[in-house]
């Protein structure tokens, strides 16, 4: 947006009770952090009364806004920096449509044995739902499911080892399957995974893959994966050496084979054994093992790791991140399909309290391509941005921290100030933020002191709407005008987009529009123009859905616009104004003009006013006298003189003598001829119409001798010209 947002955080507590916080200004394009420890003990003391007997450990938070979703984009973080525990919870919107079976699929993991974790049920709805929860076997068997009432915007915290009712191995993995009926987003689904060592990590929750897609080749990729030790900047105590984890789950009724590849920060390629895996299976990958046969069990840096298959982007979820030896440290690496899209964001980056940002962004193509990053600051007082080159399947790694103690000028002159601590990105094509761009991004937000470190949500950037410029038109007949569809880009920018743009006019006997957008204008009345342009929906990238082409299919967007064509204008009172003859050249001059039906007489653009002379013996005078001349008959002023547009109000008419010398001997002679007056206007559509009075104006044209000298006379509506012709 390009003004500030006030935005009301609402917590509710585990029954459903509802707390709300003081409202937040995030300012356009800024961040806003809200410490809920510290809102729940004010709740606590403010209201010891009232909030007495509903004050939970644990609950849901909602944000409530003017504006259409995702005006505003968010997460939270949980952390036990005690535990050194850490996870990631998003806020997500409730689709529209009609309540139908909804299922999310999840994945489990242990480290080591005697691990635990927990799944939180939230329901954002304002009605009772019930929710099914089955744990899934590292085989793919279903146990039996447990039912879960909810009250509206009440929550429940399950205990992972009770849903699958033993304790945990180390090497393990399952599954879990949420099921419920409503819309989706009214149940929201939070995992997560933890050892007393301080190991913890998010579970992830999928959506099933939607089979009425094609199958095609499936990237997930899965940038920044941590190896050997690490960078000596991001200040881990020494000795501290990471190694790389990887879960995986079928979540198809399918035998899914996989391939596994390691691509190195310059692009090299290191693939891996396949791994094959069941329906539904769940399974755990030694990724030490992997790394030693390939060589690479000595290696300190960073990896992405491709996890590929043929189907769907949702078919297999796939956990990946690396953990120190003790399991204090670990960081998680979001799965994201290699596609080509738009740009993208990530919402938040910090490196308060000790804290630091580390993003890794990972070219999945055989193509060199160029990223612009550009670090916005939290008060939305500027911004820091930088170009990445990026060979194929190659991985770039930056520190935020590191940037800022750099001081470094970008582009245009700036430098991060070292006050600014917060922030978000923007991750976009050098060519353009509305140009295509194919690349991954992970976003990881880590504290050494502390222990913890969650990873940052990515968001597709791409359109909100679309709107029709002009939105509204008076078009008289037969006039055009161009219309250009403009998109609305999640940054308030609206680029046109017509390529992507359908037309279409509810009334084409009224306005017609061309496939490229072009209006003309047929008849009097009103019509609707629609626009509908399939165009990249924004939305959440992460979480729920691995790709940005699932939000994206089918996703039109429609604008409309008012086309006018009003009452045709015909020329009225049509009447001669003047009249002239130069006796030394025989020419007789009329002047005549009229009045517009709207009073307008702009109006009469689309008119002609013409005139018709028919002549006796088709045009032929008599020679002699007359000259050797044949007058065009019929004689039609051509239309395209200036002085006979309908607006012009204004046609001179001029009556010559036939061109040529009389001819001797003379003798009194007479040629006749008619004349009429007729306009067409062409948002009339009837033709020629004859003005009321001014058919058949006879014309005279005569060889005389009235006082013995011989003349030339012309005469038409009373008035005559003489020329005293030879003698």
């Amino acid at each position: 947006m390009t003004g500030p947002i006030a935005v009301t955080p609402v917590l509710f507590m585990s029954d459903g009770t509802e707390y709300d916080l003081p409202t937040v200004n995030v300012p356009a394009s800024g961040v806003a952090t809200v410490n809920v420890n510290n809102a729940l003990s004010s709740a606590a003391a403010a209201n010891a009364g009232s909030l007495a007997n509903h004050l939970s450990q644990y609950g849901s938070a909602s944000l409530r806004f003017s504006g259409v979703a995702p005006t505003v984009i968010a997460q939270t973080a949980l952390g036990s920096p005690v535990r050194s525990l850490s996870y990631v919870a998003r806020f997500t919107g409730i689709l529209e449509g009609q309540p139908v079976s909804q299922t999310l699929e999840g994945l489990w993991w242990t480290r080591d044995a005697g691990m635990g974790g927990f799944v939180s049920l939230s329901n954002a709805s304002g009605g009772v739902r019930n929710v099914s929860v089955q744990a899934i076997t590292a085989n793919g068997q279903a146990q039996p499911a447990q039912s879960f009432t909810l009250a509206p915007h009440a929550e429940q915290m399950l205990d992972l080892v009770t849903l699958v009712g033993r304790q945990l191995n180390a090497g393990e993995a399952g599954g879990l399957r949420i099921q419920f009926t409503g819309l989706e987003g009214e149940i929201n689904v939070v995992g997560g995974l933890e050892s007393q060592a301080g190991y913890s990590a998010t579970m992830p929750f999928w959506m099933p893959p939607m089979t009425s897609m094609s199958a095609s080749g499936i990237v997930l990729g899965h940038a920044g994966v941590m190896v050997g030790a690490p960078d000596a900047m991001m200040g881990f105590p020494a000795g501290t050496r990471f190694t790389p984890y990887l879960a995986l789950r079928n979540l198809t009724a399918q035998v899914v084979p996989t391939s596994l590849i390691l691509y190195t920060e310059q692009g090299t390629a290191l693939p891996g054994p396949s791994q094959t895996l069941q329906p539904f299976e769940s399974r755990q990958v030694d990724m030490s093992n992997l790394l030693q046969g390939l060589g690479m069990k000595d290696l300190n840096g960073m990896l992405t790791l491709a996890v590929g298959h043929t189907g769907q982007a949702n078919d297999v979820i796939a956990a990946v991140g690396s953990a120190d030896a003790s399991g204090t440290y670990v960081f998680e690496v979001e799965g994201r399909t290699a596609e080509q899209g738009l740009s993208k964001q990530s919402p938040y980056w910090t490196v308060k309290d000790g804290s630091d940002t580390m993003v890794a962004v990972w070219n999945p193509t055989p193509a060199p391509e160029d990223v612009i990053v550009t670090l916005k600051y939290a008060d939305s007082s500027g911004h820091y941005r930088f170009r990445v080159h990026l060979a194929a399947y190659a991985t770039a790694n930056l520190d935020v921290k590191e940037l800022i103690a750099d001081q470094s000028p970008d582009d245009e002159g700036n430098v991060i100030p070292s006050s600014k601590q917060e922030g978000s990105f923007v991750f976009q094509s050098a060519a353009d933020v509305h140009a295509p761009l194919s690349l991954n991004v992970n976003v990881g937000i880590f504290n050494v002191l502390k222990g913890t470190c969650y990873y940052g949500t990515i968001w597709c950037d791409g359109y909100t709407g679309v709107t029709i410029s002009p939105s509204s038109l008076t078009l008289p007949v037969p006039g055009n005008q161009q219309m250009n569809a403009l998109g609305q880009y999640y940054d308030g920018t609206t680029p046109g987009v017509n390529a992507y743009t359908t037309w279409s006019s509810s009334n084409s006997s009224v306005a017609s529009i061309n496939p490229g957008g072009q209006v003309t204008a047929a008849g009097n009345g009103s019509a609707t123009i629609t626009a509908t342009a399939k165009l990249p929906k924004y939305g959440q990238y992460s979480g729920y859905n691995p790709t940005c082409a699932a939000l994206q299919i089918d996703q039109n967007y429609q604008a409309q616009a008012q086309v006018t064509v009003p009452a045709c204008a015909v020329p009225t009172n049509y009447r001669q104004t003047s009249f002239y003859c130069a006796s030394t050249t025989g020419v007789l001059s009329f002047n005549y003009t009229w009045d517009s039906s709207s009073g307008k007489i702009g109006d009469l653009a689309s008119c002609t006013i013409q005139e018709v002379v028919r002549y006796d013996n088709n045009g032929v005078p008599p020679s002699p006298p007359f000259p050797n001349f044949t007058f065009p008959n019929p004689t039609v002023i051509p239309p395209n003189s200036s002085t006979r547009n309908g607006s012009s109000a204004l046609l001179v008419d001029r009556h010559s003598p036939p061109s040529g010398s009389f001819v001797k001997p003379y003798s009194e002679s007479t040629f006749n001829g008619s004349q009429d007056y007729q306009w067409n206007c062409a948002c009339n559509g009837t033709g020629w119409t004859i003005f009321p009075g001014f058919q058949g104006i006879p014309i005279v044209r005569q060889v005389t001798k009235p006082t013995g000298t011989w003349e030339y006379k012309i005469t038409k509506s009373s008035q005559s010209c003489t020329l005293v012709i030879p003698q």
